[in-house]
């Protein structure tokens, strides 16, 4: 409750409210969820989209192998929130019955959302320790910056992305955008902006053995691969920077206070 008082005080006081998600839309009450206009914050689409057409480099740590399989993760954190011990699960798993799998894994080892682990070690050190991961075959990246993050997404041949019902990561808008297959967790805020079948294989969130089967599915077809990656790449469009500005134009002009329908939907 303390955490909400702030922004419902400040919705009870508002005339519109903008959010960038239906899901986050929907959890709020319906007299104040009316009040609010979804308008996402919008991705540089134009230039995650020619990622692929680049010919970048691949990161200096993968080997020069041109018949690896690279399965790439991104988060800001490794947490609970976003499915790491999950992820980490999945992946041990998949690399057992690949032995070509290279795994490229870019994020900083510590909790950005919720509690960490009881006994004080990291979700990195975790699964480090605890897991039969292949040392030679999952690269920790750390935090990147663009140019390097952009190579990770550019070489991805499947992307894996879990989180809880929460707000949704810019890195999976963002991996849809540069033309990455994806696996996701069949979760509200995924659902919103991915279809299973059409534009991603959606997974549950607590089943890894169900994550590396649907990762070494899209590993072993490649025309599936590439009709997800790019029915993904045509839904990511939909939040375009371009599209979340003329949709602030059209709401500061149009200055309409009656109804409660998003600006923008995925």
């Amino acid at each position: 409750r303390t955490w909400n008082a702030q922004i419902l005080q400040e919705l009870a006081h508002c005339e519109i409210g903008v959010v960038p998600t239906q899901w986050q839309r929907q959890q709020f009450p319906g007299h104040l969820s009316s009040r609010l206009r979804v308008i996402h914050e919008g991705i540089d689409t134009e230039a995650l989209g020619k990622l692929r057409s680049a010919q970048l480099p691949r990161p200096a740590c993968l080997p020069a192998d041109a018949d690896l399989e690279i399965l790439t993760y991104v988060s800001r954190g490794f947490e609970e929130y976003r499915g790491f011990p999950q992820v980490m699960q999945a992946i041990a798993l998949l690399q057992q019955q690949r032995p070509r799998l290279h795994v490229l894994i870019a994020g900083s080892d510590l909790v950005a959302y919720g509690a960490p682990r009881p006994d004080g070690r990291s979700w990195g050190d975790w699964a480090k320790q605890e897991l039969p991961l292949d040392p030679q075959r999952t690269h920790w990246l750390g935090p990147l910056q663009e140019p390097e993050y952009h190579q990770v997404l550019a070489c991805s041949q499947v992307h894996l992305y879990l989180t809880i019902p929460f707000v949704l990561s810019w890195s999976l808008l963002e991996a849809m955008a540069a033309g990455c297959s994806i696996v996701a967790s069949a979760t509200p805020p995924v659902e919103e902006v991915l279809r299973h079948g059409q534009s991603a294989l959606l997974v549950p969130f607590f089943d890894p053995p169900a994550q590396a089967a649907a990762m070494a599915q899209l590993l072993d077809e490649p025309q599936l691969r590439r009709r997800l990656a790019e029915a993904a790449q045509v839904a990511a469009q939909a939040y375009g920077a371009h599209r979340g500005w003329q949709a602030w134009q059209a709401l500061l002009s149009r200055n309409d206070h009656q109804t409660g329908c998003a600006a923008v939907t995925g």
